[in-house]
């Protein structure tokens, strides 16, 4: 499944999901490609909320409606969800290597997670 068949919220959950399996300094790879502009993304959430409006599993990506968000609101979600970097590799699509924190002991670990 990819992520962008989800809606922002939705994704931020997802990151958070995926943060939380990763090791110290564990790295998360995602292959996308982005919007240009507020209205572009703008314009996709609308045609993906209008066209699945009502429809049951559309939140959860079941009706495979891409949805192109911009790379900083990609970058603000994974901050969100708790990565401490996101560096980009632009070419025709991107490349976004997001990092956990690199934890010097347990207790460290602990401490995050309350």
């Amino acid at each position: 499944m990819s992520v962008h068949y989800f809606p922002p919220e939705r994704r931020c959950e997802i990151y958070r999901r995926i943060i939380r399996v990763l090791k110290s300094d564990g790295a998360y790879i995602e292959g996308t490609y982005c919007s240009s502009s507020d209205e572009e993304e703008r314009q996709a959430l609308r045609e993906f909320r209008g066209g699945t409006k009502g429809l049951a599993g559309a939140d959860s990506g079941e009706w495979k409606v891409n949805i192109p968000l911009q790379s900083t609101t990609i970058s603000r979600l994974l901050t969100e969800a708790g990565f401490v970097s996101n560096d980009w590799l632009a070419d025709e699509r991107w490349v976004i290597v997001a990092r956990k924190a690199a934890f010097r002991g347990a207790d460290d670990e602990h401490n995050l997670r309350k």
